[in-house]
């Protein structure tokens, strides 16, 4: 959004006071600075789409690899626990208000109101398995599922699998399962 309010302002900046052909030159102006612009704003959304996308595969490489590489685990769905997390943080868009002053929208859908910090409530899987004679407890990444939608999908999936390389240590839980049901 800021962007289009930076290309507002160089466009309004640049753009002839009159449309005489006397004073015609500014619009060359607005038009080659407008352009630039444009060029720049497309090429900052480009990036970040290209940027998410480089991740998306990273991190399927990474799934892939565990997976071929790494020890896979099947612990039952007995040796797991759902944990949820409760935390706050600072209103994001708290931020945003103070440095502009409130419009008519902002009364109207009212967002002057907000507090000023935001409730987060997070859900993990924490399994523990046998890897090598050794205890091992594995957590998984946040879940952005209700606790007890979390625990019935879990009761009915009965297993879990995780992949684990025990060179780098590093592990994940297949949890595919959540998307299907």
């Amino acid at each position: 959004m800021n962007y289009f309010i930076t290309f507002y302002f160089i466009l309004s900046r640049y753009s002839p006071p009159s449309w005489d052909k006397s004073n015609y030159s500014g619009g060359i102006t607005t038009i080659t600075a407008s352009t630039l612009c444009l060029l720049v704003l497309l090429y900052v959304v480009y990036s970040r789409r290209r940027d998410k996308k480089k991740q998306k595969e990273r991190e399927i490489q990474f799934k892939n690899t565990l997976k071929t590489e790494g020890i896979k685990l099947t612990v039952s769905s007995d040796r797991c626990k759902v944990i949820s997390k409760t935390y706050t943080i600072p209103n994001p868009y708290l931020k945003k208000m103070r440095y502009r002053r409130p419009t008519i929208t902002d009364y109207i859908y009212d967002k002057v109101n907000y507090d000023e910090h935001i409730e987060v409530k997070e859900c993990y899987i924490e399994c523990g398995a046998k890897v090598n004679y050794s205890r091992k407890v594995f957590r998984s990444k946040a879940i952005k599922i209700d606790t007890k939608t979390l625990e019935i999908k879990l009761y009915l999936k009965k297993e879990i699998d995780i992949y684990y390389n025990p060179n780098t240590k590093k592990y994940f839980f297949d949890l595919d399962f959540l998307d299907n049901q």
